[in-house]
């Protein structure tokens, strides 16, 4: 149902776009959308065609380098971000993705620069907040990332990342039924992102609540058959005594990673 809303609305547009194609604004809506949906090959597309028509649009920049970061191509990415604050260094929306490259590319020093730079322009920018908490967190400086992940949650308790990683904080901790309260606090106000479902999983698993974890592990392979989420499940598969399943899983790991020594051992 939500593939088939989204093909509507995304020929909705199109058929917009047909009638008046030079409506700049038409394609960045089209492209948020897709972006939105995880179409990020299709996205890449549609801010190509922004930026043939406006080579210096900051949105487009903006937008094409958010898609970049989706697919793992963070240098290319950062160029775009620089494009922008090459023009205006007070655009902050490119201060704070560029943080997020710069994490992902673990320069983390970097990352907290860049996120720091854009909590000087804007104090109120949650996603610069949540990079802050999460950056402090892979430097485990988990006091500071837990203040600043807080801070997220204030600024914009709608956005899933500053829960994310005050969650992540708990789990580490072992407080799993605090997580787990927390998480079901969260969609209160959020979107169920893969992360925090991911976190919610988690604490789920250690909590004994297999039954449950594992309709959340197989959710989040349908959303993106990434290998931890198959790896977990095999695990609660394993704990909860369904040898079968867990059989079935390691298979399909196997098959995507021939050498999965954890896999095999399994």
């Amino acid at each position: 149902m939500i593939k088939n809303q989204y093909l509507a609305e995304l020929e909705g547009i199109n058929q917009k776009i047909a009638n008046d194609p030079e409506d700049p604004d038409l394609l960045i809506q089209k492209g948020t959308l897709q972006y939105q949906h995880l179409d990020f090959e299709g996205a890449l597309i549609t801010f190509d065609h922004v930026l043939m028509k406006d080579p210096l649009s900051r949105y487009g920049l903006l937008s094409r380098g958010a898609v970049l970061n989706e697919l793992s191509r963070y240098e290319e990415a950062m160029l775009l971000f620089h494009q922008i604050l090459g023009q205006d260094p007070s655009f902050y929306q490119a201060w704070t993705n560029t943080g997020y490259s710069l994490e992902k590319l673990e320069r983390y020093e970097e990352a907290l620069d860049a996120y720091e730079h854009a909590l000087e322009i804007n104090k109120h920018d949650s996603k610069a907040w949540a990079g802050k908490g999460s950056v402090l967190l892979n430097m485990e400086k988990f006091k500071g990332s837990l203040g600043a992940s807080k801070r997220a949650i204030k600024e914009d308790p709608a956005s899933p990342s500053g829960w994310e990683v005050t969650i992540k904080i708990m789990n580490m901790n072992g407080n799993f039924k605090k997580a787990r309260k927390t998480v079901e606090k969260a969609l209160k106000f959020c979107e169920a992102s893969p992360e925090l479902l991911w976190e919610y999983a988690c604490s789920l698993y250690h909590l004994g609540e297999n039954s449950q974890a594992i309709r959340i592990f197989n959710q989040l392979i349908i959303i993106d058959p990434a290998i931890k989420y198959y790896r977990m499940l095999g695990l609660v598969y394993m704990h909860s005594g369904q040898y079968v399943e867990a059989s079935r899983v390691y298979d399909e790991i196997i098959k995507r990673e021939p050498d999965d020594f954890v896999a095999w051992g399994e």
